[in-house]
């Protein structure tokens, strides 16, 4: 099982796709934080301190992640089938259940790298030239530790939805194309679906995708926190399962 991991682990850090993400989450951040910074000279809105950038790093950074998401999952995993990896590690000798385990934390850690980066980002230009500042709804370190431990939960729960994806559709351009519609979209499809149909509301409100949204307010109780840990644990853990019953059942060529 480590030799496994530790094989997905350097595929991780040499892969030039997650690489060329690596650098897309780094840049963009910076772009649009200058562009920000720059319009906002001679406003009257209070200055971009640490905290506050951080604030806006987390509504960008749901995008940017649901787009890594798809783009990855296509390369990472699917991609593996055509080039005939997957069909060499599966005769390996080790068995379904670890490789696709292996693969999954592998997967999930660098997708929670990614959704780590512009966050931080933000937040430590913000710190540089303004300092690190405060906020008035809500104490700065409760609202950093609470926003960056549930932003990691989520994308490990994005990633285990998405890998299932990815075993399922063998090729790149499908699970890179469907993975994106179903993550930009479902948010306002299901929106739309729950004004109309009460259970499906409720369902909705307790998925991973409203609470990742709620995740980023200001004020959150702690039986809001708890429900988004728990939920986004579970989430990870049914599809985990799902995706490891998938390609138990796959056929490699």
């Amino acid at each position: 099982m480590n030799h496994l991991f530790s094989s997905e682990l350097y595929k991780l850090r040499k892969d030039p796709i997650f690489q060329m993400l690596m650098l897309i989450m780094i840049t963009t951040p910076i772009a649009l934080f200058v562009i920000t910074h720059i319009l906002t000279l001679d406003s009257a809105k209070p200055p971009m301190t640490g905290m506050r950038s951080f604030s806006n790093a987390v509504q960008v950074n749901q995008l940017l992640l649901k787009i890594s998401l798809g783009i990855w999952a296509g390369f990472f995993i699917s991609k593996e089938y055509a080039s005939g990896v997957m069909k060499v590690t599966s005769s390996s000798g080790f068995t379904r259940k670890r490789i696709y385990t292996a693969k999954l934390l592998a997967f999930t850690l660098g997708i929670v790298f990614l959704s780590l980066l512009c966050p931080l980002i933000y937040i430590l230009l913000g710190t540089i030239l303004n300092g690190f500042g405060s906020l008035t709804e809500v104490a700065a370190a409760e609202y950093l530790f609470r926003t960056l431990s549930l932003t990691v939960l989520f994308a490990a729960a994005f990633a285990a939805i998405v890998a299932v994806l990815g075993i399922y559709f063998t090729e790149a351009g499908a699970t890179i194309g469907i993975s994106l519609l179903f993550f930009l979209f479902f948010d306002t499809i299901s929106e739309s679906l729950a004004g109309r149909i009460p259970v499906y509301k409720t369902f909705y409100d307790h998925s991973v995708f409203k609470l990742f949204l709620q995740s980023f307010e200001y004020q959150m109780t702690g039986e809001a926190i708890l429900l988004s840990i728990g939920i986004a644990i579970l989430t990870f853990a049914v599809f985990a399962v799902w995706g490891m019953l998938v390609f138990q059942r796959k056929e490699i060529k």
